[in-house]
This record gives structure tokens, sequence and C-alpha cells, in this order.
């Protein structure tokens, strides 16, 4: 049942969704001149997300709640659905900058493993976020506060960034040194928090789900 839910969200989407998910190309792309990679891993994450994260406003939870299903089972396809948008949306990236380091003249490198690793435990970790409190506030409250959560983390990393390329401010230094002189081991570690964050989540989202009235 939970494939068959899956199923139904893939095949049910609004067709101007799939319009506003592909145009955040540009501004993750800088209208397509730009090859860093992280741009690349933040393109993976929104267009992985953005239907799971649209997809709440338009169903009707009595009617999901009708079908033969078990409301542990519906949580589980929506903590699923996420990995299974990541598929195309990894495909649709990839092609990109293989065309992009392909014929572009601007330097840029191909997709890693790690890279698509880094994408996945941040796509979760929003996702972690996102669903509790859609399911005990609301959609409009759990967009705005996941909208800002994710755009001040954006935020404190660029600050970061900022603060190690500032030659006056050496107090965080040796900890993005070491975070590039072993990016993978970081990555790791980012990903096995998230994984534990999300399976606190899914808990609390099947607790909470569980218990909420129609």
């Amino acid at each position: 049942m939970v494939i068959q839910l899956l199923r139904n969200e893939m095949f049910s989407q609004k067709a101007y969704n799939y319009v506003l998910a592909f145009s955040s190309f540009i501004p993750f792309t800088g209208f397509f001149t730009s090859g860093v990679p992280i741009r690349h891993i933040l393109l993976i994450i929104v267009l992985s997300s953005w239907v799971p994260l649209i997809a709440p406003y338009y169903e009707r939870d009595a009617l999901l709640n009708s079908l033969p299903v078990t409301r542990k089972k519906i949580v589980t396809a929506k903590y699923l659905a996420p990995l299974m948008w990541s598929i195309p949306a990894t495909v649709i990236v990839f092609i990109y900058v293989f065309l992009f380091v392909t014929y572009a003249p601007f330097p840029a490198r191909l997709i890693t493993g790690w890279d698509l690793l880094l994408a996945l435990a941040g796509l979760y970790l929003l996702i972690s976020f996102f669903y509790p409190l859609l399911i005990s506030l609301g959609y409009i409250a759990a967009t705005t506060l996941t909208a800002i959560t994710g755009g001040a983390i954006m935020i404190g990393v660029q600050m970061v960034i900022n603060i190690y390329h500032n030659p006056s401010m050496t107090s965080l230094d040796s900890t993005v040194e070491n975070i590039i002189a072993n990016p993978n081991a970081f990555i790791l570690l980012f990903a096995g928090i998230t994984l534990i964050i999300t399976l606190l989540s899914y808990a609390l989202s099947v607790k909470l789900y569980e218990r909420k009235d129609f």
C-alpha cells in the first residue's frame, strides 16, 4: 500500500508544480553560469523536496485517511517520497552538470557520490523539520517555519565562509580548515546525525498523526 501511495503522489501532481520546480534552475545556477558544486547540491535538494513540500497543500487529510491503510503507512510514504523524488532530480542535475562541464567556459566538476550523500542528508534534514510541524501546526505554519529555518541555515553557512575569508577574523579558521581537509569525514558525520534526526522525526510524526482528529 505504501508503494501505491507513492505512485499516487508521483502521478497526481499539478503540471505547474513541475514548472515551478524547474524554474529553480535559474537562481541556483546563476542563470546557468555557475559551476560551484554547492549550488548543484542545493539544486538537488530543492528539486527533490519541492513536490513533497507543496503536495500537502492540495491533499485532503479526511480523504487520505478514508483509504484502507494505516496512518503509520501514510507517514511512512511521506518520509519515503523525498527519496523517490531525489532519483529524477539527481538525474536531471547530473545531465545539466555534465553538459556544463563539457561545454561551458567556466570551471566546474562532475557530481560525486559524496555530493549526492550530502544532498540526501540536507534533504532529509529539511523534511525531518517539516513533517512534524505540518501535522501539529498545519501547512502554512510548517512551510513558513521551514523556509525561515532553511534560509537562516544558508545565511549562517555563507557568514561562516565570509568570516573564513576575512583576514582580520581568525576565530573559525581551524574549524573551517579541518572541514576542508576532511570533507568526506564531515559529510559522513553530517549524514549520520541527519539519520538519527530523521528516525526521531519519523517516530514523532507517527505518534502525532495517529493521535490527530480529522
